[in-house]
């Protein structure tokens, strides 16, 4: 049977040996097998997340000024559009309530002489 302590307890019949965890990192170290370390020139690696956050702000104002440039393209033609379509209802009127006819056009523009 097992002993009791004071306390009524039984024993731990386990024992460390003395000095064992101070000593046990370098036993450990012993009984491994020797490795030589290669020694490996490091490679500097680019700072890609600097990089990175910058290559997608640079993405996007440029799809910002591409829209921007179509939207004023776009706005630009509509707009020279209208004014023609205006400029030919502003001449069709004043064609319209003209007295002069299509010979006395022909003959102002091609500079003859004619009595009015």
């Amino acid at each position: 049977m097992k002993e009791k302590d004071k306390y009524g307890k039984k024993s731990n019949p386990f024992t460390l040996p003395d000095n064992y965890f101070e000593e046990f990192h370098r036993n450990l170290m012993q009984q491994l097998p020797a490795k030589e370390i290669a020694m490996q020139p490091q490679k500097k690696e680019p700072r890609l997340g600097i990089m990175r956050y910058w290559s997608y702000a640079a993405a996007v104002a440029l799809i910002f000024v591409a829209a921007a440039a179509l939207y004023q393209f776009d706005h630009h033609q509509t707009a020279i559009a209208k004014t023609e379509a205006e400029n030919n209802e502003y001449i069709e009127t004043i064609f319209d309530n003209c007295t002069i006819d299509d010979y006395n056009v022909y003959c102002y523009l091609t500079s003859s002489d004619i009595n009015y």
